[in-house]
């Protein structure tokens, strides 16, 4: 899993006071493997606010819907218990909403002990897909051609102006 290492490496620069972040990127359902508790945890004790971790709360894994299989909700609240700022991004799919709460992450202070930061961005996997839409199935695996020019034409009918 990526956020132990992301630790590492923030733990690493923060020692060597340099001046950089570490960014990880996670799905929920990846937060079933037990290191990633763990690094949570070590983070929020060294508080490595160089740190920024970014969960895809999409609900879904290989097996199918997280709160079926493991649930980890109220996440926000579990990180923030073990030291973390959380930032709640209410629709993931929109990327103003991403962007507005990359902005309020503050400025990297290699000098400073700080909380590290979580951006939770609730997603729909597969949006502007209708036969993909919040579905585990197309979690992995391929497409048949004729999906994927269903697929395509649904993404350009949906897409947003930029």
């Amino acid at each position: 899993p990526a956020l132990p290492i992301g630790v590492g490496m923030a733990l690493g620069a923060r020692k060597r006071k340099e001046n950089w972040r570490t960014f990880v990127i996670t799905g929920d359902g990846e937060l079933n493997e037990g290191t990633n508790w763990e690094a949570f945890m070590a983070a929020g004790h060294h508080k490595l606010g160089n740190l920024v971790a970014i969960v895809d709360k999409n609900r879904l894994q290989m097996t199918g819907h997280t709160k079926d299989v493991i649930d980890i909700d109220p996440l926000d609240k579990k990180l923030e218990a073990f030291g973390w700022e959380v930032i709640n991004i209410e629709d993931g799919n929109d990327m103003l909403q991403v962007m507005e709460a990359f902005e309020k992450i503050p400025p990297n202070d290699p000098t400073e002990r700080r909380k590290p930061i979580c951006l939770i961005s609730n997603t729909v996997k597969g949006k502007g897909v209708d036969f993909m839409e919040d579905n585990h199935k197309w979690h992995g695996g391929g497409i048949a051609k004729e999906q994927l020019e269903e697929a395509l034409e649904q993404v350009e009918k949906n897409r947003k102006v930029r």
